[in-house]
């Protein structure tokens, strides 16, 4: 099971360096209307009636409070940001924060609370260090963290649908940027697999 294990924490990692290698390239590609991650949350808020939502520039990522949502919190590269991934993801989150929840806090809470455990949990896998206890701690781990990918999917896969259509409607975008767009989408519908070795991004969140 050992194996198994180092296996599933590999794939892992290998998605986290695909996902920010190919997000990389479209975080310095400009929006031809050159709209902000902000006007689009706005744009999109306004257009849900949450016109009493506030959307701030923030260091920390998803911050929604509890919900009800009172404010939306972007990062500052996303809320200023012009470029295709900027306005995809200020979008993306828009469209998150309108789905209501299910036991909205304590989801965020459990995988705040298993992110800080990632590091404990991968030193079962140092030589000299695996003990049976560790093991079995470093699978439990492993497999919330699976759980909650998994239990995610369904989430993101409609915000992607969602986001899709309303960037289209908005007719800021052209056709090859929508393309781009598309492609954007189906790498953020993994989010939490991305977050899982974002050790920088952890102490922030």
């Amino acid at each position: 099971m050992n194996w198994i294990g180092a296996f599933i924490w590999g794939v892992l990692f290998l998605g986290f360096i695909f996902q920010n290698k190919f997000l990389s390239k479209y975080k310095q590609d400009l929006s031809r209307q050159g709209i902000t991650g902000c006007e689009i949350a706005r744009h999109l808020l306004d257009a849900s009636g949450l016109t009493q939502v506030v959307v701030e520039s923030t260091q920390k990522q998803d911050l929604w409070g509890h919900w009800p949502v009172k404010e939306l919190g972007l990062e500052k590269s996303v809320y200023d940001g012009k470029t295709l991934f900027a306005v995809t993801e200020a979008a993306r989150k828009t469209v998150l924060m309108t789905q209501t929840p299910v036991s909205f806090d304590f989801s965020k809470q459990a995988w705040a609370i298993l992110r800080f455990l990632i590091l404990p949990a991968l030193i079962a896998f140092v030589p000299g260090l695996q003990h049976p206890a560790l093991k079995f701690f470093s699978s439990m781990i492993l497999a919330a963290l699976l759980a909650c990918i998994l239990l995610d999917l369904p989430r993101q896969w409609d915000a992607s649908r969602r986001v899709y259509f309303h960037l289209k409607q908005t007719g800021y975008f052209e056709i090859d940027e929508m393309v781009k767009i598309k492609k954007l989408l189906r790498t953020l519908r993994f989010e939490k697999a991305g977050q899982v070795f974002d050790f920088a991004g952890l102490f922030s969140a």
